[in-house]
């Protein structure tokens, strides 16, 4: 800038407003002055304002007065355009199909809601595209289409008649993504792809434009997710068919998550690309220690109760990775067993994980599914307990101890009215045999849960040989309410379980104290007591369990039917520098 303009604007503070667009663009980042003067360390008094795609956010994150996001279309503004388009039929049909489909989240994307419908128009839904991969095809191909029909070329071509341009086009989205960069120089394109409009115009969008005898300037594509699946194409295409493979691209995981999005189109564009692409994410794993998950399931070879390792999240995207790779395979049957190698036969449950892919290789000696959190409820019933009976009931045959577990978890789920307890658990799957092991019981608030629990899962395979494939060995958390004639049996069953790691209780009685004297190890277990009315006799006893706690985090107790000694007690009894809470009512 001039230096005059420069001197306006340091003298002006309060009249200026800088706008900066495009900060994911400017390569500088952080090391900048434009960086400086958005944390308010230059040009303080000015009003300042960026824009970024949402990969380079986090940076700026922390020093704004005000964040803003674009969304994208709201689900009304998502109808309101559908029916310029459809009519009511058509707008409730394609409403149901893209929701079916896990598609909701690109129909936000005014452009790309702009091709569902005008697909869905033409070929309803008979031939609306079912998976993402072929919808992509699909939108590819339109845009061939449209392209021709304005230059009035003769006849219509497949997209497999540009596979080669596509490729070249694909081989800078690569580039492109891998360096996480969206915008590039119109001189990328190969020579091939710059004499033919026909092919990139609708794909590709000039930004920065000058009369010329060709375009030159900045180009990007018109959709990140057209990037995606152009990139997948040239690998499918053009590196996997010249005899490379992945991890010429993509060596570790950082790298992988760049490509997230691209893997499921490489399983969707061909069977060679799905298992290129199990094989590489099995590499990845075994080469990353931190994406070992052989600590989250027990090992029962060794016999040995080692604690269970909770979920990392790191753990959890690899998991992701994967699955959502496997949901755009076409021969899901053959390639299962592929699947399940590239996460070690340990598959974690998500909100979408394929439960289907564990039936299909029930013939594979060992495999386990984990679930380290709680997952909400599916129809007010607990859904991943309510997934976890439908995999457990396929794999029950003639004589078969999975029974018990089925039955157990049948009852959880179908029997008792009470549709909010829920449970963390271990499912290892071994030589035709079930071992359920729960993790963290995340919700307990009826008796009739609480009693099937305390009846039927055991803390010690050896003390209850009929439950041995039922086990609370490797419990960390319990959270119970409102439960007090099952809290003796329930203390019972948790007497062995050394790993408990905390105990919350809340609206309960002086019965709580059959749960705390039974916990082994009280030394490693936080506590919180919540919303429980105490007697004299319960308000001594918690008195001389709670010093066996080091960290208490909450006490609220009502006192109204204790004696005066009975309080004195109690009081004197809570010293926690841990405590956040606390609560003494009447």
């Amino acid at each position: 800038m001039t230096e005059g303009l420069v001197d306006y604007i340091s003298n002006n503070q309060e009249k200026v407003l800088l706008i900066f667009d495009g900060y994911d663009e400017y390569r500088i980042g952080r090391n900048s002055e434009i960086y400086e003067i958005f944390s308010g360390n230059s040009l303080r008094s000015c009003c300042v304002l960026i824009t970024t795609r949402i990969s380079k956010a986090d940076e700026l994150r922390g020093g704004e007065d005000l964040h803003a996001e674009i969304t994208g279309f709201s689900e009304v503004d998502r109808e309101e355009f559908m029916r310029r388009f459809l009519d009511s039929e058509g707008v409730s049909n394609l409403q149901d199909h893209l929701e079916r489909r896990n598609l909701e989240e690109l129909a936000k994307v005014p452009l790309l809601l702009l091709f569902f419908c005008t697909l869905w128009k033409r070929g309803q839904s008979k031939h609306f595209p079912k998976t993402k991969t072929s919808l992509y095809i699909a939108i590819v191909q339109f845009i061939l289409d449209h392209n021709q029909s304005e230059q009035s070329l003769p006849g219509y071509h497949e997209v497999a008649s540009f596979k080669e341009i596509l490729c070249e086009i694909g081989k800078v989205a690569l580039q492109g993504l891998l360096k996480d960069d969206h915008l590039f120089e119109y001189s990328q394109l190969s020579d091939s792809v710059r004499c033919d409009e026909s092919v990139f115009i609708g794909l590709l969008q000039i930004t920065d434009y000058t009369e010329a005898l060709r375009p030159v300037g900045m180009v990007s594509f018109i959709h990140k997710s057209i990037q995606e699946f152009l990139a997948a194409w040239y690998i499918t295409y053009r590196c996997l068919l010249e005899g490379g493979n992945l991890g010429e691209i993509a060596k570790k995981f950082e790298e992988c998550m760049a490509l997230e999005n691209v893997f499921p189109f490489l399983c969707g564009l061909s069977r060679n690309g799905a298992l290129a692409t199990f094989r590489h994410l099995k590499s990845v794993r075994m080469s990353d220690p931190l994406l070992d998950l052989s600590k989250t399931v027990p090992d029962e070879e060794s016999e040995t109760d080692a604690p269970l390792s909770d979920v990392t999240d790191r753990q959890r995207k690899f998991s992701d990775l994967v699955s959502n790779a496997f949901e755009e395979v076409e021969l899901k049957g053959e390639l299962s067993r592929a699947c399940l190698d590239s996460l070690g036969s340990i598959l974690l449950v998500s909100e979408s994980f394929p439960d289907y892919l564990l039936v299909d290789t029930i013939d594979t000696n060992t495999w386990s599914l984990v679930s380290n959190e709680s997952h909400g409820y599916f129809g007010h019933r607990p859904s991943t307990i309510l997934r976890l009976y439908e995999i457990v009931k396929k794999l029950i045959t003639e004589g078969s101890e999975v029974l018990k577990v089925a039955e157990f978890l049948e009852k959880f789920v179908h029997v008792f009215d009470c549709r909010r307890c829920d449970f963390s658990f271990v499912l290892c799957f071994r030589n035709g045999q079930v071992h359920l092991y729960i993790t963290h019981v995340t919700h307990l608030c009826c008796e009739n849960h609480a009693r099937l629990i305390a009846d039927n899962v055991v803390s010690s395979h050896s003390e209850h040989q009929s439950s041995r494939h039922l086990s609370l060995k490797f419990l960390k958390t319990l959270k119970c309410s409102f439960i007090e004639i099952s809290m003796k049996s329930l203390g019972t069953a948790i007497k062995n379980c050394n790993h408990l790691e905390h105990i919350e209780v809340s609206y309960s009685n002086s019965s709580l104290s059959h749960i705390l004297k039974h916990v082994s190890n009280p030394r490693r277990c936080s506590l919180s007591i919540s919303y429980c009315s105490l007697t004299s006799k319960g308000a001594v006893e918690l008195a001389s369990l709670l010093p066996k706690f080091e960290r208490v985090i909450r006490l609220s107790l009502s006192l109204a039917k204790c004696s005066a000694e009975a309080v004195t007690r109690l009081v004197a009894s809570i010293k926690y520098n841990t405590l956040e809470d606390l609560e003494l009512r009447k």
